[in-house]
């Protein structure tokens, strides 16, 4: 079963459990088998934004590290709440599984991710993410880095 939610408000849609129609995918359905793993991306910091601006309104953002033991971040909307999530990448598409803080329910996230960018017209190379409707925002600041604490499994364990 798949079920479309677009634009701006797509991921509240989607925590709310309403229907509407656009671009963002969010699948129960059983997923592929991924084929990239966070070792083969560069472990680091990113933020994506569906504006192109840090905190526009409206927009929905995400914040995530690669680490060796997996990739972890928050989606987030300025002026609202964020809630976190573990990724999975597979080759077209970024597969996130979001927690909400407040009551511990779970949900599944799909953002589709762009096949291949011409550079230069004679090479072809994917992006480290490429998500599709989403816009890399630099840089990464150690505010951001401050926040993605918030989300960390690592923190989330320990009393």
């Amino acid at each position: 079963m798949i079920f479309r939610f677009s634009g701006i408000f797509g991921f509240l849609v989607i925590m709310a459990g309403m229907i509407g129609g656009g671009e963002a995918i969010a699948s129960l359905d059983k997923a592929p088998k991924p084929t990239a793993q966070p070792g083969q991306l560069p472990q680091g910091f990113y933020h994506y934004g569906e504006g192109r601006d840090r905190e526009q309104v409206g927009a929905t953002y995400l914040l995530l590290t690669v680490e060796q033991r997996g990739i972890h971040g928050m989606i987030y909307q300025p002026n609202s709440s964020y809630h976190c999530f573990t990724a999975t990448i597979y080759p077209d598409h970024l597969a996130l599984l979001i927690v909400d803080r407040t009551t511990d329910d779970r949900f599944t996230y799909t953002i589709p991710r762009a096949t291949q960018t011409l550079v230069a017209s004679t090479q072809v190379t994917k992006p480290p993410l490429g998500l599709m409707g989403y816009h890399p925002i630099e840089p990464v600041t150690p505010e951001d880095q401050s926040l993605l604490l918030e989300c960390n499994p690592a923190r989330r364990l320990t009393p």
